[in-house]
């Protein structure tokens, strides 16, 4: 099998043109077909032709060059809420405790004498 590039040639190309058409792994528009996507990715890919056998692993690589929206993740919407699951120690009775001898907010105040600052000299 030929490792590398590989240069299609019009015989290889209608080949692999044939393939894709005859297994409905490309649409009236001659993109790749969600059918192509699903079949690849559970290993039931029709097999090629023997004459495209030893370039398999380039024409895998030539078909998932190919622009196709079902070869795109899927995009959730991360603006849902979403779950928070909670540590189980949160539950117990040691963490509730400790938790209510540290929860208490602080609050400082800082007095400033304007004057004193305005008028000191530089360090």
């Amino acid at each position: 099998m030929p490792e590398g590039d590989v240069a299609v040639t019009p015989q290889i190309a209608t080949q692999i043109y044939r393939y894709l058409n005859k297994n409905d792994y490309t649409d009236n528009n001659e993109a790749i077909t969600p059918t192509y996507h699903e079949a690849k990715k559970n290993n039931t890919l029709v097999a090629l032709p023997p004459e495209l056998v030893p370039y398999a692993l380039q024409i895998a690589q030539l078909i998932d060059s190919v622009f196709s929206d079902a070869a795109l993740p899927e995009i959730d919407d991360g603006r849902k809420a979403k779950p928070n699951p909670l540590n189980k120690n949160l539950e117990k009775a040691e963490f509730k405790a400790l938790w209510e001898r540290i929860n208490r907010k602080a609050a400082y105040t800082v007095h400033f004498d304007t004057a004193a600052h305005v008028n000191s000299s530089p360090v």
